[in-house]
């Protein structure tokens, strides 16, 4: 099986093996956070397997940069900033699209004064809806 990461901004990894396992048993309060973490991860799974659901590219999106609101978003007086420049490109991957398809749907959106392309990362307008509802 062949996989591969794309890094939109920097990142650092580790890997915890059984060794490690062992010498953090002795402070529950980090494995209390691992865990957490792990839980956070399965949560971001299940949503990925939802949004892979989802039939029309413009509700998918707009799930996927709520979602992403959620975790890095800061609200302010135009919408929800999301600080992370992701393209197109990146966008297609996430939702399961072709990157021309993403574009088309983000004009969409864009349009429909939903979400906004702007220097540091993408501008949410609106409430959490999808775009078949509005």
């Amino acid at each position: 099986m062949d996989w591969g990461w794309t890094v939109v901004e920097p990142v650092r990894l580790a890997l915890l093996d059984r060794r490690f396992a062992a010498v953090v048993a002795r402070w529950p309060a980090l494995v209390d956070a691992l865990v957490s973490r792990a839980l956070r991860r399965s949560r971001t799974l299940a949503f990925q397997l939802t949004l892979a659901q989802v039939k029309r590219v413009e509700d998918r999106l707009v799930l996927l940069m709520w979602m992403l609101a959620e975790r890095w978003g800061t609200v302010g007086p135009d919408g929800v900033l999301i600080p992370v420049g992701l393209t197109h490109e990146t966008l297609a991957k996430l939702v399961g699209a072709r990157r021309p398809t993403v574009t088309t749907a983000l004009g969409a959106l864009s349009r429909a004064g939903r979400v906004e392309r702007i220097e540091h990362g993408w501008l949410l307008h609106g409430e959490p809806e999808l775009m078949s509802d509005a």
